[in-house]
Formats: C-alpha cells, structure tokens, sequence
C-alpha cells in the first residue's frame, strides 16, 4: 500500500476526564496549517463539542469545559456550560497555558513587546529557539470580570502553573535563567511574593497539585545534565521515585500530537509516565508502591485521570493513534494501518526493522537529542518511505533514554565514538538477519543530523545521505547556538571549559567539518532558517565545503522555521522537503545515478 499523502492522520491530545466522560483534543492538517477542535466521549459515543477549527486544551471543571480557542491571531480562553453557548472569558495575543482558578483564569502568556530599537544583550541566554531574541518572556497573569493583573514577571520565563483552587504552584527559571533551570514555588495570590520549593538545582518537566494541596513533580536535580534521568518527586514529605528507566517520555516522532510528560494527582494516588527502553507507560504510585497500568506493547502519548479511572491516547509503530477510556475507545484514523515493525537486538542495541524485501534499498534512521529514542510508535516519514520500497532501520545507541543511567551516560563526552560504532554494528547485524543487499541510506535529524555529516566524513558505506538542521562544527556551535555554552563542552567532548585549549582541540576533532575532504557519499542538507540550537550556519559550512571539493550536494533552507517545533513546521514545508527527500533517495539508492568518486583516503584510524 503507498501512502499518497502521509499527512492525512488525525491525532489525539490534551485528554482532560471527567467521572461520567472524556474531553480530547482532535489534530489534523488542514492545507497549510494545523486544525483541531474538542472531542468528547460518553457511553461509547464520540462527540465533536466545537467546530472552529481551531480550539485545544481542554479542561473539565465541575459542570463547565473549558478550552482555548484562536481567532485573528488572538487567543481566547473559553467557557461552555450545559445548554449554554461558549463564552470568552480573556484574550491576548498569545496564551501559552491556564487554568481556571476561583472566579476567574489563570494564564501563561507570551509579553507582547515590539521595538525596532537596538537589542542590547547583557546576559549569556539571550535567544531560544523557536522564541528568537528574548525581547518578550512568559509571565503569569490572572484575570476575572474587574480586569487583569500581572501576576509574575522579571527577565525569566515562567513555564507552567497549577492550583487546586487555593494554592498556586509555578514553575519557572527565576533564579537560573541562564542556564534555563527550573524551579517550583507557591504564589502568594494577594501579595505576590514566592517561596522556593525545590532544593538544588534541575529541571520541571510536569507538576500536579493534589485537592488537598500536595505537590508531585517529574524531573531532576542534577544540575544543567540533559542526561540525567527523571524521578517522580513530591514535596511534602519529601520523597523520591524511579519511575520505570526514566520518568517522563522522550520518545522520538514526528507527529504533530504534542506529546507531554504529565504527573496526575486522584484519589490519593499519584499517575505518571514513565518510559522503558523505546515504550512509554502510565504507572500509579499509590502508598508508595509504583505499578503499571497500562499495557507494555503500547507507547502511551497522553493521559488523564477521574475517580480512579485511567484514560490514555497510544502509538504503535503502524498506529497513528487511539483512545483508551472506560467511557469507550476511539480510533480516530479506523480502517488505516501502516506496516509493522520487528523489535531487534544488535547485542546490548535496542532496535526496529520495517521489512520491504532483501533486495530492497534500505534507509538508516538516527533521532535527535541524543537524549531521546526510537520505539515502536508511528512515524510518518518511516511509513511513508517504507510504502515506497524502502527497508526502514532504526535504533537506540548508547546516549538513548530508557535503558539506564549508564547507558544514556554513555555518550556524554563521546560524539562520534561509540555512539557511531553502535550505530554501525546495528546496520551490519540487521543487514545479516534480513539478508539486505539492496542500497542504503542515512537519514538524522538535529544530534542525528550530526551523526550522518560524521559518518559520511568517516565510511563510505553509504550510498546517499540526509541531514536534517544537524552540526558540523562542534567549536562555532558553543557559540551560535541558544545553548551551546553549557551543553556543548560537557555533552560532546567531556569539558566544562569550552575556549580551553584542549577544549577547542577536542571539538575539531569530533567536528565532521575536519574531515569534509573525505566524503563522496551524495548528501541532502534541510535546515530551518530560523533555527537557534543547531543554526542554519552549521549546514552551510558543510555545503560550502562538500560543493568545494566536488560531492553531489543539495541546500534546502526553510523559511520560517525553527528548531524545536520540528513537528509543527508548516505542513506544505514538511511535504516540500519529504518529496525532496524521496527524490534524492531514489535516485541514489534506486536510480542509476552515480557519485562523484574523488581522489580520496579516509582516515588511517576509521574502524568502520
């Protein structure tokens, strides 16, 4: 079966329970942009609740819903009661979250600032990516029927906010802005003064208040390590879980669903993700014991809870997405399949093979992060190069989350060492149970853009290459990208001390720009034009200087695009570049086309 238009799914977000249903939000494409609207499910009966077009978030209190609603580049927060028609109860340029709190609304905004006067910067964390120049931040707001009034504001952003109607918890880089470390603490409604609540310093990835006030957080407090696995924490008392490998999820796709890390207060227990190898869960800790609820096969990519029941949206590697509540099931996308995936193992690498045929060609996926992982959920550039004749090979190297502390350690002052080397035994050992022959090629995105410059500048065992918004010189990125300060040194090359230099010394040697003489493989780099944490000058050096020394190449800027919101570019920019990618893999890994060979040696120490 060929998928015509790999963009044709509808995906599940935001659930939001209630004891006798469920409310979701409903994702598609529609053109050029995104549309949703709220959904709900009662007595196995799915229901569309708004029609716009363009409403998410919703939230269930007491008899109201509530949800966000954009209109003319505003956002409205919304309110319908039964047999009432919606109300706006606030609007501003651009609400990032709310919640309901006593008679009126508490939300998250973007400050509206415009200035065409000099930009002067005064800090190491002046831009972020898909934000740009930090000319505006996220401050706190709250408003009812008297007016509004800013709640918390500074040169720090405030990331998310929960309450149980009485107390309002926050989350926010007030004291380590530069680092982009979160903290939590308790507003004062009346005064506005906060109270630290966390020790240390880490990071918030999801908190929850409790009815009666209790505080539980997914995280860590290990300081600026992207490594460091997440625990379920609460505050009072203080006590810390390991939830599954890590708590949280950070499993790799591209699916426009928003997937969250969420912690969930009910009844007494605490409900939580967590994630083992490739597969995300959703576990209760209750009287501090943690079980799993929800089934092992299934990556669960959101969740609620009411009254002790348990609703959750899943992928499967040829399941976009479905519902699971005790109120009905809901396969938004019933009568599709793509192809299933084979789980393999490469000795201690985890990995999946979507199988075409012996003879087929095959392409090579690397993720991004390298703190993330692949596992068996749908991914629509997977299934629609597979409709296509392609094997489809992917894997979890050492760096991966899932596996361990040791093991997602294992890169950190690596890149391109043993990472690579895993990366290549799991080619090799999925080559030789699948008798695959045909052609094959590299495909990565961000750490795994970097992977395919690296690898190309280090073997010539592949037949063409893609590089999606990746790094090639790791000394200019510490400096260009909106973090490349504090995570460069320690994550890439084991330093503290970026300009040492040793440090300088150790980023050209793992930067696939110092070996750019090496390459013949034919290589497509995509990057988005507006892209902060691995900048668009990353691919030019290395367009620059693949053109220079005569490598079939290819330049594809984006325009408008970041880096984080990968998932979220402009659908005809995804299928623009996804067809151009189909093109340059067919002509170099099915077509006739052949590279240009040059006058060259690879390094006398490349074990590939």
């Amino acid at each position: 079966m060929q998928i015509e238009n790999p963009f044709n799914i509808r995906l599940v977000s935001g659930i939001s329970s209630a004891t006798d249903r469920i409310f979701f939000t409903l994702t598609w494409v529609d053109g050029d942009r995104y549309a949703s609207s709220i959904y709900s499910i009662s007595d196995r009966e799915v229901r569309r609740i708004t029609h716009g077009g363009s409403e998410s978030k919703p939230i269930h209190l007491g008899s109201a819903l509530y949800y966000l609603s954009r209109e003319a580049d505003i956002d409205n927060v919304m309110k319908l009661e039964e047999m009432s028609e919606p109300e706006v109860i606030f609007r501003h340029k651009q609400i990032l979250d709310y919640i309901p709190f006593r008679d009126g609304v508490l939300t998250v905004v973007s400050e509206n600032f415009k200035s065409r006067r000099p930009f002067v910067i005064n800090g190491l964390r002046y831009k972020h990516d898909s934000t740009g120049l930090l000319r505006k931040r996220r401050t706190l707001l709250f408003s009812n029927s008297t007016g509004t009034r800013k709640m918390i504001s500074g040169s720090y952003d405030v990331a998310d906010v929960r309450s149980n109607g009485s107390r309002i918890i926050v989350s926010c880089a007030h004291l380590n802005d530069d680092l982009g470390l979160t903290d939590l603490y308790e507003l004062d409604f009346e005064n506005g003064n906060m109270a630290k609540l966390t020790r240390g310093r880490g990071s918030i990835d999801s908190f929850d208040v409790s009815d009666g006030g209790e505080v539980a957080y997914i995280g860590h407090r290990q300081g600026a390590k992207d490594w460091a696995p997440k625990k379920l924490y609460l505050l009072e008392p203080r006590l810390e879980f390991n939830i599954a490998s890590t708590a949280g999820s950070s499993i790799s796709t591209d699916m426009f669903d928003d997937s969250e890390a969420k912690v969930r207060w009910d009844h007494g227990s605490v409900f939580v993700m967590g994630q083992k190898g490739g597969v995300t869960s959703v576990f209760e800790l209750r009287q501090n014991a943690i079980r799993r609820i929800t089934p092992e096969n299934r990556s669960v990519r959101h969740f609620d809870a009411a009254g002790g029941k348990v609703s959750y949206s899943y992928s499967q590697a040829d399941i976009p997405s479905v519902i699971v509540s005790p109120f009905g099931d809901y396969d938004p996308n019933s009568g599709f399949r793509g192809k299933s995936a084979d789980n393999i193992w490469a000795g201690s690498i985890e990995g999946w093979v979507i199988f075409s045929g012996e003879l087929s060609p095959s392409i090579l996926f690397i993720h991004g992060g390298p703190h993330s992982a692949f596992g068996p959920v749908y991914t629509i550039e997977m299934q629609y190069f597979s409709s296509r004749g392609y094997n489809i090979l992917y894997c979890n190297p050492r760096g991966s989350t899932g596996y361990g502390e040791a093991f997602v350690k294992g890169s950190i002052g690596d890149w391109g060492g043993e990472d690579s080397r895993d990366i290549m035994r799991f080619l090799a050992s999925a080559r030789k149970q699948y008798g695959l022959t045909g052609k094959t090629g590299i495909k990565g995105i961000s750490y795994g853009g970097y992977m395919v410059n690296w690898l190309v500048t280090q073997t010539w065992e592949f037949d063409a290459a893609v590089s999606e918004k990746g790094v090639s010189n790791l000394l200019s990125s510490v400096g260009t990208s909106d973090i490349g300060y504090w995570f460069d040194g320690p994550e890439e090359i084991g330093s503290s001390d970026p300009w040492s230099a040793d440090s300088i010394s150790k980023f050209m040697e793992r930067s696939p720009i110092s070996y750019v003489k090496n390459v013949r493989t034919p290589t497509l780099l995509i990057h988005g034009e507006e892209d902060h944490r691995c900048p668009i000058e990353q691919s030019e050096q290395f367009f620059t200087a693949l053109k220079f020394y005569g490598v079939d190449t290819v330049f594809v800027r984006l325009q408008g695009e970041s880096h984080e919101l990968a998932n979220r570019e402009n659908p005809l920019n995804r299928m623009d570049a996804l067809l151009i990618k189909l093109e340059w893999f067919d002509r170099y890994l099915k077509g006739a086309a052949k590279p240009k060979i040059q006058d060259q040696v690879l390094p006398k120490d490349s074990s590939y």
